[in-house]
């Protein structure tokens, strides 16, 4: 393989990616107790409920009376972050006979529509590397 060959193609393989972390700022009025997650979403399959799909699933922390939820190493791209809080601790999203979340719950974007879940879409944001804070609301 000839010299000028060979450079160009390991100048492809040896390109970082652009890699950082996401923090995200949970707003609530009044935060209970209970512990909480937050969800990272690169695509809308599983958003915003089935966490086995999601990219990274973290424990949230509270911290001077906010709740924090950081993402680490994370490429550049489109994402979405959904969180909840498990007030009973019986691992899931506690729902209404009709869908409707009994425990707080929110995505970014603070995306609220009427009769039913929001999507990926509604709740993207562009992430390009380094460090990102985002604020989004809980609904409680």
């Amino acid at each position: 393989m000839n010299l000028k060959l060979m450079m160009f193609v390991t100048s492809f393989v040896a390109t970082p990616v652009l890699a950082g972390n996401i923090m995200g700022n949970l707003v609530a009025k009044d935060i209970k107790a209970g512990p909480f997650q937050c969800s990272l979403w690169k695509s809308e399959d599983g958003f915003p409920d089935d966490k086995t799909k999601a990219m990274q699933v973290v424990q949230g922390s509270e911290r001077s009376g906010e709740m924090i939820c950081e993402f680490l190493n994370v490429e550049k791209g489109d994402y979405a972050i959904s969180a909840s809080q498990d007030l009973n601790a019986n691992g899931k999203l506690d729902k209404n006979w009709v869908g409707i979340p009994k425990e707080p719950w929110g995505t970014t974007n603070n995306v609220r529509p009427s009769f039913r879940a929001p999507t990926f879409e509604e709740s993207k944001f562009s992430f390009e590397g380094d460090t990102l804070k985002i604020n989004f609301d809980v609904i409680q």
